[in-house]
């Protein structure tokens, strides 16, 4: 007789618990207000709020089977942080500050990239959860570029043009810049997957995905940060060659 248990939360198909539904909204908030001026101590509160949530999950975790393949980047990483150190205690004339700075940029970014681990592997667990959570930043990052090229079109209607390259919402043009090509990342990696018929990242239809498109390609425009044009040429370039060989393996 079939057993009529339900899965364990943490079982492979088994839907994700609430705990880890709002570690997701709370981390999907983070990434919206991330670089945003003046919002220092609600990325904190976000980012360990998220991870206290998400933390008991991992308790449980078949660590050999996670870190498998990111135990190379992560290794470098580790070397890296450990010469970050050194550097800061051994060579720089103000190791106070230089520790400070690594304290306020660095370990916020390890912390935010355990929380990312953590989320990943935990939707990765659930039905389409891993694409949700792509949608989710992905979507995040659209509406700062939709509030950016929003505030750009109320200037023209109260002063008669643009606003270009500058970015208040997000404190200016760099800022902008990198959350575009990390949109643009998302983009392109689910026009590749769509087009080589390797299914698609975004759980979104397609006239969506080129509408987000549209919209970053518009802000990248308003914001005019040249090296944020460079690189999502590159991504551009990198998928379009990604499409080439996948054509080539075809034949």
């Amino acid at each position: 007789m079939a057993s009529s248990q339900a899965p364990r939360p943490d079982a492979p198909g088994a839907a994700l618990p609430v705990r880890d539904k709002a570690a997701v909204v709370l981390a999907l908030a983070l990434v919206f207000i991330w670089s945003l001026p003046g919002t220092i101590a609600l990325r904190m509160l976000l980012l360990l709020a998220a991870l206290a949530l998400v933390l008991p999950s991992l308790g449980r975790a078949d660590w050999r089977g996670i870190g498998a393949g990111a135990k190379g980047p992560l290794l470098w990483l580790a070397l890296l942080s450990a010469w970050l150190v050194f550097q800061a205690l051994a060579i720089s004339p103000e190791s106070a500050w230089a520790l400070s700075e690594l304290r306020g940029q660095w370990l916020n970014a390890l912390i935010a990239l355990a929380l990312g681990l953590a989320l990943g592997w935990r939707s990765a667990a659930a039905p389409g959860g891993a694409s949700r959570l792509a949608t989710g930043i992905a979507l995040a990052l659209a509406a700062l570029a939709l509030i950016a090229a929003g505030q750009s079109l109320a200037h023209g209607l109260s002063r008669g043009e643009l606003l270009r390259d500058d970015v208040p919402f997000t404190g200016g043009r760099l800022e902008m810049s990198f959350l575009l090509n990390l949109l643009f990342a998302f983009v392109l990696a689910d026009l590749a997957g769509r087009a080589t018929g390797r299914g698609r990242l975004l759980a979104m239809p397609a006239w969506a995905v080129g509408a987000i498109l549209v919209l970053a390609c518009l802000v990248h425009y308003l914001a005019g940060a040249r090296n944020g044009i460079l690189v999502s040429a590159v991504l551009a370039l990198l998928a379009l060659g990604y499409l080439v060989h996948a054509r080539r393996e075809r034949l």
